[in-house]
């Protein structure tokens, strides 16, 4: 089956040709060709290049075949297809290897791995990379490679009817100027209560009754945000968290927002989920039937596509994206009623809780991993305490966890202090030392991002 192309057609993306592959002349031996083998269980791909005798030079990446092939095999039809490459392509991955330039290198390289409030400010280093930095590429590629913490966001104050207010973004690196966002979320329609974080983008919900709630989805230093259609249901705020995973095929940044619904005096949870791809909210088939009525969630955290509510009932409600089930795992007993902090460390999903110890030289946590929480491990930390607090660590305004999403460190607000216990150098950070700690405040980590969000 073929079309031509006449005189008539316009040079436009409806141009083509349809080539009937069986009848195209064979014009490669097949020693030239490249052959696929998916491997079915590493789900890898594995390239065999010509053998070294064919007439091929990769020397610049591509593949450059036999010149003697003459010029109506190649063609055996007619066309107004151009196929050569024009003069002026300029990809932003193509560069040559053997000229490369220090710049270039700092330009490809180094700039995806610096976080994003420094990259906005080199903008003005030239034109060339005021383009650069503007370009989705490096958006794209910055958002997937840069994944150090930056700070953490904190609402503390209530209104008239116990909303949260006052929003402050706190650097870890102890220079507020340079956190990129001196007055955070102001560009929002409405005030919001924060709900969850992840690789730079934000959930909040807004505190007005005219919208029931709505969700907004930002990214606070780029001030792009999308308010989500009404959901089926009224969520809690500690119910729903934002899903977003960078990656090399997530090139237009898709996201999901997962919600546990508690039906009131009902002995069941129902979920439900939104899309920014179809930008639409769908209940799962799932129903948990394991937990009890009346239940509240008081914590929510996602990890390598499952997410996980802490509840009050000293439970964990799991719940997996790519199957839709569900489960729930009982804490252990040595946890006792003290709250503690779903999180990620060295890979492991982690139950980590400050323990109740006296002390005023150090401060004890327990970190319960394994698909049961049976596997405990023991941090001492030999960080002093002011004397006006010591023997009361019992209370959150004194210490308390925050989640981490690098999984190598761990956080710990203590006082009007943040530290970072790095676990792989076991070595102590103070990472912020006037934070004024608040213990009604809600923390939220976040890491600076240029990903970008579609209104």
């Amino acid at each position: 089956m073929e079309r031509q192309l006449s005189e008539d057609d316009d040079d436009d993306d409806n141009s083509y040709v349809i080539v009937d592959f069986e009848n195209f002349p064979k014009i490669f031996s097949d020693s030239d060709k490249i052959s696929y083998a998916s491997d079915n269980s590493s789900g890898e791909v594995q390239v065999t290049e010509p053998s070294s005798d064919t007439d091929t030079d990769t020397s610049n990446g591509c593949w450059e075949f036999n010149n003697d092939v003459e010029e109506e095999q190649l063609c055996p039809f007619e066309t107004n297809i151009c196929l050569q490459e024009p003069d002026n392509l300029s990809c932003p991955y193509e560069v040559d290897e053997k000229n490369r330039e220090l710049k270039d290198i700092v330009k490809f390289e180094v700039l995806p791995l610096l976080p994003a409030k420094l990259l906005l400010k080199f903008r003005s280093v030239s034109k060339d990379w005021d383009r650069w930095i503007s370009s989705p590429f490096l958006a794209h590629q910055q958002s997937y490679l840069h994944r150090d913490l930056s700070g953490f966001f904190r609402q503390s104050g209530q209104d008239e009817d116990d909303n949260p207010t006052s929003i402050t973004f706190i650097a870890f690196d102890d220079k507020s100027s340079c956190s990129g966002i001196p007055k955070p979320l102001e560009f929002l329609p409405e005030s919001i209560s924060l709900i969850t974080s992840n690789h730079g983008l934000l959930l909040c919900r807004g505190n007005g009754w005219e919208n029931e709630g709505a969700y907004y989805v930002c990214n606070p230093l780029t001030k792009q945000y999308r308010e989500l259609p009404k959901s089926n249901y009224l969520h809690c705020q500690e119910s729903a968290i934002l899903v977003f995973e960078p990656s090399v095929l997530n090139f237009a940044a898709e996201y999901q927002v997962v919600a546990a619904h508690s039906m009131m005096d009902q002995p069941f949870v129902l979920f439900e989920i939104y899309s920014s791809k179809d930008n639409t909210w769908r209940c799962s088939e799932t129903i948990c039937l394991e937990l009890e009525e009346n239940v509240e969630f008081v914590e929510c955290f996602y990890m390598k596509g499952h997410v996980y509510w802490q509840t009050t009932s000293r439970s964990i409600l799991a719940f997996d994206l790519k199957t839709e089930h569900c489960g729930v795992m009982s804490l252990p007993m040595a946890v006792g009623l003290k709250k503690g902090v779903l999180t990620e460390l060295q890979g492991e999903f982690s139950y980590v809780q400050i323990e109740s110890r006296r002390s005023s030289d150090a401060i004890v946590i327990n970190i319960y991993q394994g698909w049961d929480f049976g596997v405990m491990k023991t941090l001492k930390l030999p960080i002093a305490r002011n004397a006006m607090t010591a023997g009361i660590i019992d209370r959150d305004d004194c210490c308390r966890l925050l989640q981490s999403v690098e999984g190598e460190i761990l956080i710990l607000l203590c006082e009007d202090r943040v530290y970072g216990y790095h676990l792989k150098e076991k070595e102590i950070v103070l990472m912020n030392k006037n934070v004024g700690n608040k213990w009604e405040a809600k923390y939220l980590t976040y890491v600076n991002s240029l990903v970008t969000v579609d209104p």
